[in-house]
């Protein structure tokens, strides 16, 4: 339901059962999804990330191209 709700269930189960996809929408409340996938690197939380986007922002996707998405 939100970023950091999102952020804290892949912590948790980083080691035990790992997640083995993330899609996640940019626009999230308590922490957006760009900043949900700078903290999941900073994490070393190794998986892949789809990011979806309700309007088109070049900026934003190069951004998250940038970020490994």
């Amino acid at each position: 339901s939100n970023g950091k709700l999102a952020l804290d269930q892949l912590i948790e189960n980083k080691d035990s059962e790992p997640f083995r996809l993330l899609i996640t929408d940019i626009n999230m409340p308590e922490l957006n999804g760009v900043d949900l996938i700078k903290q999941i690197e900073l994490r070393e939380i190794d998986l892949p990330i789809l990011a979806i986007i309700g309007y088109g922002d070049k900026d934003t996707v190069v951004d998250l191209m940038r970020d490994g998405c």
